[in-house]
C-alpha cells in the first residue's frame, strides 16, 4: 500500500512540476515524455522478468539511440571535429555507460516499484542541474513539484528499505 500512496504522491508532484511549462505549443514533446517514461518503467520490469535479456535491450536500445543521434550528429557544422568526437566519447561513458552499469547492478538489488520510484527524482534533478549551471530559474510551481518528488522518492526509501514493497 506503501507504493500505491507514494506512486500518487510522485505522480502529483511530477504533475505540478511540469505545471509551470504545460502548454499546448509543447503537447508534444509532453506526450513524448509520457511515452518515455512508460517505456523506462517497462524496463525496470523486464529486469525481474524469468527468461527475459534485459542487457541485450538495452543493448540495443543504445545502438539505436546512437544511429539516429549520428543523423542528428552530422547536421552541425563542425561534427567532424576532434573535439566533438571527443565529447562523444566523455558523454557516452559517463553518461550511458557507467549509469546504465549502475542501473543493471542496482535493478538486481531492488523492486521494479522500488527502482521506479526513486528514478522519479531524476526527471526534476535535470531541471535542477539546468538551473544551478546556467542560470535558467524554476518557476514556482516547478519549485514545489521538485521538493514533492524528492521528499515522497526519499521517504519511500526510508520506509521500505529493503526495496521489497511490491
Amino acid at each position: 500500500m506503501t507504493s500505491v500512496i507514494c506512486c500518487i504522491v510522485i505522480f502529483i508532484g511530477i504533475i505540478i512540476f511540469f505545471f509551470d511549462d504545460l502548454n499546448f505549443n509543447g503537447m508534444v514533446g509532453n506526450v513524448i515524455a509520457i511515452l518515455s517514461g512508460a517505456a523506462y518503467a517497462i524496463v525496470f520490469c523486464m529486469k525481474k522478468m524469468p527468461h527475459s535479456d534485459f542487457e541485450s535491450a538495452v543493448f540495443f536500445s543504445y545502438v539505436g539511440s546512437f544511429l539516429i543521434g549520428l543523423f542528428v550528429f552530422f547536421q552541425e557544422p563542425d561534427a567532424l571535429s576532434l573535439y566533438n568526437w571527443g565529447l562523444v566519447a566523455i558523454t557516452g561513458v559517463l553518461q550511458q555507460a557507467f549509469p546504465f552499469l549502475l542501473l543493471a547492478w542496482g535493478l538486481n538489488l531492488v523492486s521494479p516499484i522500488t527502482a521506479s520510484l526513486t528514478s522519479t527524482v531524476e526527471v526534476v534533478l535535470n531541471p535542477i542541474w539546468v538551473a544551478l549551471i546556467y542560470g535558467e530559474v524554476m518557476g514556482p510551481m516547478s519549485a514545489i513539484g521538485a521538493v514533492i518528488v524528492i521528499i515522497t522518492s526519499t521517504v519511500y526509501n526510508i520506509v521500505t528499505p529493503s526495496g521489497n514493497d511490491e
